[in-house]
């Protein structure tokens, strides 16, 4: 699965956890934690923004 498709369906999946959805930082923290470890460090270290970010 692409990035791009991977962060759409983690947007659409918010609709089954309301208590999640509207909380930036849970939302940042479960987007972190399913990304692949490659991914992961990338985006910590600033060379990638998450989609959902942009």
């Amino acid at each position: 699965m692409r990035v791009v498709e991977c962060a759409r369906q983690f947007s659409a999946l918010f609709v089954y956890v309301p208590h999640v959805a509207n909380q930036e930082r849970m939302k940042r923290n479960k987007f972190l934690k399913g990304l692949r470890p490659d991914l992961y460090r990338m985006v910590l270290s600033g060379s990638l923004r998450p989609i959902w970010m942009q």
